[in-house]
């Protein structure tokens, strides 16, 4: 008990970096990610000189959301609750990843990422910082496992959260009305990828990610497998081969390198210089 105490401890809290705007800055955030965010990766040096926006954002989620949203009397709308609850986690979970990267940079992964006892590969990043969250300091970690998969059992939230890495599916800015629709699109954009699935030696492989979940596409679906839960997001070659009766899958490395579009992964991102 007082090693896991002390484990917990170990944990990193993440100042919040301004005070929460008195206005939901959620419009101005997913225009900056519109102006940052491509298919190909996030722009971290044309973020960095938005950081001012940035730091608004995660202020906000920070001190905003369901359980926020009950001890204030403001319930949102039964119509669209979960989506408003799983885009309002998701998009939290996405900005503080990017601002995670800002604070340490210069990185080449989020791999890279140390934090006190955390310093496995992905441990330090993900489980050893805590960030603010709906009132609650939580690592990313914990707010994808236990806020989101634990309470909404959904699997395509697997493809709405960006982990900045170049195996990742693409980052966007997730709206609660249209999120059934962008989610179903964001698979089918990523299964078309090279990073979602690709052709080796003549064989089909898949990300490792859907290895990983595998359990999840499919106690959370009506399908009885990967390949049947794949099949209507895939086209072509590949939808073909999901569709054999004997699929048997094989997957590829996850790529954790840093998902930038600039010159340099290890470029530093002053972002304080750059604002000023």
């Amino acid at each position: 008990m007082q090693l896991w105490i002390l484990m917990i401890a170990c944990r990193r809290a993440t100042p919040v970096p301004v005070s929460p705007p008195e206005e939901d800055p959620s419009a101005q955030w997913a225009a900056v990610l519109k102006r940052v965010v491509s298919s190909n990766g996030v722009d971290y040096v044309g973020l960095a000189k938005e950081r001012d926006i940035l730091d608004q954002y995660v202020a906000w989620v920070a001190d905003n959301g369901p359980q926020q949203n009950r001890r204030k009397n403001k319930r949102w709308p039964r119509k669209y609750r979960s989506n408003r609850e799983i885009s309002h986690f998701v998009n939290a979970y996405n900005a503080w990843v990017l601002y995670s990267v800002l604070e340490h940079s210069p990185i080449s992964s989020v791999q890279d990422v140390d934090s006190g006892i955390w310093t496995r590969p992905n441990v330090g990043f993900f489980f050893g910082q805590r960030f603010k969250v709906d009132g609650e300091h939580i690592s990313l970690h914990h707010l994808e496992q236990e806020r989101l998969l634990a309470d909404y059992t959904e699997p395509l939230i697997h493809v709405m959260l960006n982990c900045a890495s170049k195996g990742c599916p693409p980052l966007q800015f997730w709206e609660y009305k249209t999120m059934n629709r962008d989610a179903r699109r964001a698979l089918k954009t990523f299964i078309a990828s090279e990073h979602g699935a690709r052709k080796i030696n003549g064989e089909w492989q898949l990300s490792e990610l859907f290895q990983w979940y595998e359990k999840d596409f499919i106690d959370w679906s009506d399908a009885q497998n990967l390949c049947e839960y794949l099949t209507p997001f895939a086209a072509g070659e590949l939808r073909v081969f999901l569709n054999e009766p004997r699929c048997e899958l094989q997957f590829f490395a996850y790529d954790w390198q840093l998902n930038s579009l600039n010159a340099s992964a290890n470029s530093p991102l002053d972002s304080k210089s750059v604002k000023d």
